[in-house]
């Protein structure tokens, strides 16, 4: 952090001092993580690629947020914000270690997704729909409960990396 900024830093205090609930930091940086600050609101277009919900208990996140990667993990979510389904752009999916039991058909719409990491959730099925995943080259999932996987990963075509250790599976 030598090369931050005084007057970031300074926001930064600031909103730890004063236990704030939202902080603009838009135009600011390029990536950001923020690690148990017990945000509850984000503003629009803040990060151009990355931001890191570790601990967080965000409500609302607006859609243009984020570009490349998104991550939610340990947020222990049992089901995957609508608004994330809107980020047609997005590259990274981390959504490891919470509670999630199904991946909704609206994950076919992340067109660009290269990465989907949903190790260490709940998860007994996959949806066909996983096949719109086109540009998906890594695919974890790890520790969940699937018994089955769909016949439309094997039309994953860009799929370098598939981790399936931990699961119930009987067949492939």
């Amino acid at each position: 952090m030598a090369n931050t900024p005084q007057r970031f830093l300074e926001k930064i205090r600031e909103a730890k001092e004063k236990k704030l609930k939202q902080l603009d930091l838009s135009n600011s940086y390029r990536e950001l993580a923020f690690v148990h600050e017990k945000l509850t609101e984000i503003p629009a277009k803040v990060f151009e690629d990355e931001f890191a919900f570790d601990g967080e208990k965000l409500t609302e996140i607006p859609a243009e947020v984020f570009e490349d990667k998104l991550a939610f993990d340990g947020e222990k979510l049992t089901e995957i914000p609508s608004e994330v389904f809107e980020l047609e752009w997005l590259e990274i999916l981390d959504l490891s270690d919470n509670e999630l039991t199904k991946l909704p058909d609206e994950i076919a719409s992340l067109q660009y997704l290269t990465t989907l990491d949903l190790r260490d959730n709940q998860l007994t099925t996959l949806p066909e729909a996983i096949s719109g995943l086109q540009q998906l080259t890594t695919l974890d999932l790890r520790d969940n409960q699937l018994t089955t996987l769909p016949e439309a990963i094997s039309g994953l075509q860009q799929l370098t990396t598939l981790d399936l250790r931990d699961n119930q599976l009987t067949t492939l």
